[in-house]
């Protein structure tokens, strides 16, 4: 069975993410306290790449603000990420390089090249020739997503 979030635990988390667009320092300092106590929640990389690839309806702004954490995250924990995590959010991830959304297309690509700049080719070997494969689309975002990602890994 798919990993499914919490619906209220995801309710809090969006209305966070919201929160993050707020110029008001105290508020700003609150969000960081929070979201570094959430780095701990084993489940916080799987509601990021939930919010940045299925909530389609949610706002990009708050989308992007999940993939960067995501990306972030994987950054700073990726030699601690349980490698059933990381293969789900590379699964996941490569399924939704088409987002209709050119900011969430790019965080992502931001994500999927962080991924293959640590953990190298050799951890993701399928990764160019399924970019490369996604070149001979026929959907624009797909073949734009795809040419963004490669660009971020020869980078």
């Amino acid at each position: 069975m798919e990993w499914q979030p919490e619906p209220e635990s995801l309710r809090q988390l969006i209305q966070l993410f919201n929160s993050t667009q707020s110029v008001d320092n105290a508020v700003q300092q609150q969000n960081n306290q929070r979201l570094e106590e959430l780095r701990r929640v084993p489940d916080f990389i799987n509601y990021l790449l939930f919010v940045l690839i299925v909530m389609k309806d949610e706002n990009s702004t708050v989308r992007a603000v999940a993939g960067l954490l995501l990306k972030n995250n994987v950054r700073q924990d990726f030699a601690s990420i349980p490698p059933h995590v990381l293969e789900y959010v590379k699964r996941k991830s490569i399924d939704a390089i088409g987002d209709p959304d050119t900011l969430v297309r790019h965080t992502l690509g931001t994500v999927i090249a962080t991924i293959v700049a640590l953990g190298k080719i050799r951890s993701w070997p399928e990764i160019l020739p399924r970019l490369m494969q996604l070149l001979d689309s026929s959907d624009y975002p797909v073949v734009e997503g795809s040419w963004d990602i490669l660009r971020k890994i020869c980078d």
